[in-house]
């Protein structure tokens, strides 16, 4: 029979032999169930079945397989009456073989250990501090205690008994009445647990039987703490280094006890743990503001002395992630705050027409509303725990953002602010495949001066298949080449971004003489159109390609321009690399053309149709915008009536030539001497003595361009395509 209150949790129970354990009973879906180990060992000529229970201290065992069921049998637990359709018997030696039940009375969790197949009358038994407690209905003639588990693997020689304690000090000292036993302990030097708190001993009651000898009746759950004190050695007295103490919310400040014995444990508590809170070494945390009692006691509630903490409002911590901010217009921006305190963060815009605030938590958002500025400033106010903060402010820039629409290899930005474009090849539709990430792979600002990154590009992202980046909101003139990247960091396409204040292409366009055409004031790549200007001089490029490669820091030396990355040096030629496809995904990789090609950048055989009079996905220049063709019939030789090579007056000073008059009626047509990349090493050579100026159209294995020089010769001409030469593009 068991208490009222017991209820089976479906847990295992078993029936064990010393060391190893043979069978199990499970109670599982009203059934009382008897499962035996399949697992067998050899002793002497005998074969036994057996499961060592050591292993993980688990009463299922290792796997469920080592098991199988060989009885089944109906139960039910009424009004404390466990009750059985039938025996579920189980093999071995009665004496040596215990049955264990385990199931909970209220929040505690206990065992049962019946000798008998018969039912047993269990008694409450309740461990407290310092007291174990037994009902009227068992005897107290045997009482004993263990350390461990009762279901962990019983052993006889961890087990004490009150008839074979002796007196020794080592051991619990009993005094017994008829229904409880007080003790005490002195630590013992060789036990395993030397602290005084123990929390894992049981205590046993045995009953007697029909004068046949005695049974265990019952065991308390290890789930009650035991508080153990030294025989001998009470607690003389306990201070603190305080009897007040006072702290701001946020403040900790550490609480110093002196006892007497110095060993003696000191636990520490908290009247009102929300105002003030203590640890176990006495570290006080100031939490609210309010007062409460900090309280050290000895384990045996012996000595006891108290500190009133008083908790005063604290000091905030307040600060911001940013002190300045730049927003695309229709755009958010974010800042985010860091405190200690628990206030409502509030923030206002000096300006909401340019830019608006909200407040979420620690993070304010920022929304570009108009082009301008405004000032962000951000709230700490006072709490009821925190005092007020003093204000913290941001500046916000918010600038224009734009999407273009026509698709290209290059694109124009004349003004900061964010941009998107598509990742298309070229002028197409095609997409360039599966892109994982955008980067930027260089930045220039085409002069002696190295760029930092960001400089140009300041953020650079990819989503839904398009690429999104920014510009500082100062813009700074220069160009930079941003490259979609797969999962691998494998390039699939790149874009020049072409950053030049100000600048209209359409409207700054010069018109060209006998309806030749409209060109770009400037070379492809170029900030300026000033003679004797270094941002004149543009960028450089191989015949077809695409992808741009820079050209000179000074208007008369050959020294390139500074830049953000360490370029990979140029590469022959080769049925590997000289091919369309690794020119696409190796953009900033010179090709040197091979000598039996004719010094193109192509291996095998020559792509004519990379640039066309028609624009191709290869084209290099912005949306609108063209390679010229050339030759006999090209843009040059249209405007000046003639293919023939002619004198033109050269700018000794400046380092150029201006075509006003020659080309069209424009003031100033000015082509600098921008040299050339030579194509058999990749090296610049003859800034300031020469120009060359790609066209689309093929001339054989070469292809046409124009030429200048120092001497005031310019003429059409073959060109090696694998050199690196100016370009400067046509309107469509």
């Amino acid at each position: 029979r068991l208490e009222p209150q017991w209820q089976l949790e479906g847990d295992w129970a078993r029936i064990e032999e010393k060391n190893y354990c043979s069978e199990f009973i499970r109670f599982h879906d009203g059934y009382c169930e008897k499962w035996e180990s399949v697992k067998t060992f050899k002793w002497g000529t005998n074969t036994y079945r057996y499961f060592y229970p050591f292993d993980d201290h688990k009463i299922w065992g290792s796997k469920q397989q080592d098991w199988k069921m060989s009885k089944r049998q109906r139960y039910t637990l009424s009004g404390g009456t466990l009750s059985l359709s039938g025996e579920i018997p189980w093999n071995g030696r009665f004496v040596e073989d215990t049955l264990w039940l385990t199931g909970k009375s209220g929040d505690e969790q206990k065992y049962l250990r019946l000798k008998e197949k018969t039912s047993a009358q269990i008694s409450s038994i309740i461990l407290e501090k310092n007291t174990l407690s037994v009902g009227p209905e068992a005897s107290v003639q045997h009482i004993g205690y263990r350390l461990g588990n009762p279901l962990a693997g019983w052993d006889d020689s961890y087990f004490y008994s009150i008839k074979d304690m002796g007196a020794s000090a080592q051991t619990y000292d009993f005094e017994i009445d008829d229904s409880t036993i007080d003790f005490q302990f002195e630590k013992n030097p060789s036990s395993k647990t030397q602290k005084t708190q123990l929390w894992l001993y049981l205590a046993q009651v045995y009953d007697r039987f029909g004068g046949k000898g005695e049974r265990m009746v019952g065991v308390a759950s290890d789930s009650v703490a035991i508080t153990i004190t030294q025989s001998g050695q009470p607690v003389q007295s306990l201070s603190l280094d305080k009897s007040e103490l006072s702290l701001k919310v946020g403040e900790t400040r550490k609480l110093t006890a002196t006892v007497s014995p110095s060993d003696a444990d000191v636990l520490w508590s908290s009247d009102a743990p929300s105002v003030a809170s203590v640890d176990v070494s006495g570290q006080v945390r100031a939490r609210s503001v309010g007062t409460t009692v900090v309280t050290a006691k000895t384990a045996g509630d012996e000595k006891s002395a108290s500190c009133t903490v008083t908790i005063e409002k604290g000091v905030p911590t307040f600060s911001i992630a940013l002190t300045s901010l730049d927003v695309a217009l229709q755009d958010t921006g974010l800042i985010t705050i860091t405190s200690n305190s628990d206030c409502v963060f509030t923030a206002s815009s000096s300006n909401p027409s340019v830019a608006t605030v909200s407040v979420s938590g620690k993070t304010v958002t920022v929304t570009g509303i108009s082009e301008g500025t405004a000032t962000v400033t951000v709230n700490c106010p006072a709490t009821a725990n925190y005092e007020a903060a003093s204000s913290l402010t941001c500046s916000v820039v918010v600038y224009y953002r734009m999407a273009f629409d026509s698709p290209a290899n290059c694109y124009i930005v004349s003004s900061p602010g964010t941009y998107s474009f598509k990742t298309v090849k070229g002028n197409s539709t095609a997409s360039v495949g599966s892109v994982s990430k955008a980067e930027v792979l260089w930045e220039s600002f085409g002069t002696s001066t190295a760029p930092s990154k960001g400089d140009i590009i300041k953020s650079v992202s990819y989503s839904g298949g398009n690429i999104t980046f920014s510009t500082p909101a100062t813009l700074k003139n220069g160009n930079a080449v941003i490259a979609a990247k797969d999962a691998s960091g494998n390039i699939l396409w790149s874009w020049h971004i072409w950053v030049c204040s100000g600048y209209d292409p359409v409207a700054s366009a010069q018109t060209y003489y006998n309806n030749a055409g409209k060109m770009m004031d400037r070379n492809l790549g170029a900030t300026s159109a000033t003679p004797g200007s270094v941002g004149a001089l543009g960028l450089l490029y191989q015949w077809g390609r695409k992808d741009p490669f820079l050209g000179s820091s000074s208007i008369s030396s050959s020294t390139k321009a500074n830049f953000t990355l360490s370029w990979p040096s140029p590469v022959s030629s080769s049925s590997s690399n000289g091919t369309i496809a690794y020119a696409t995904a190796h953009p900033t990789t010179f090709i040197k053309g091979a000598s039996g090609t004719s010094y193109d950048w192509v291996y095998s055989s020559r792509y004519n149709t990379l640039w066309q009079s028609s624009k191709t996905i290869y084209d290099p220049c912005p949306p609108g915008w063209k390679v010229p063709p050339g030759g006999s019939s090209g843009i040059w030789s249209k405007a000046v009536g003639s293919s023939s090579s002619s004198s033109y007056s050269w700018n000794s000073t400046n380092k150029g030539m201006n075509f006003s008059g020659k080309f069209g009626s424009a003031s100033t047509i000015w082509y600098p001497a921008s040299g050339y990349l030579k194509g058999g090493d990749g090296g610049l050579y003859n800034v300031g003595n020469y120009g060359y100026w790609w066209s689309c159209t093929p001339s054989g294995s070469y292809a046409f361009s124009l030429d200048l020089s120092h001497d005031g010769d310019v003429y059409p001409s073959d060109g090696y395509r694998a050199y690196g030469r100016s370009v400067r593009c046509l309107q469509e």
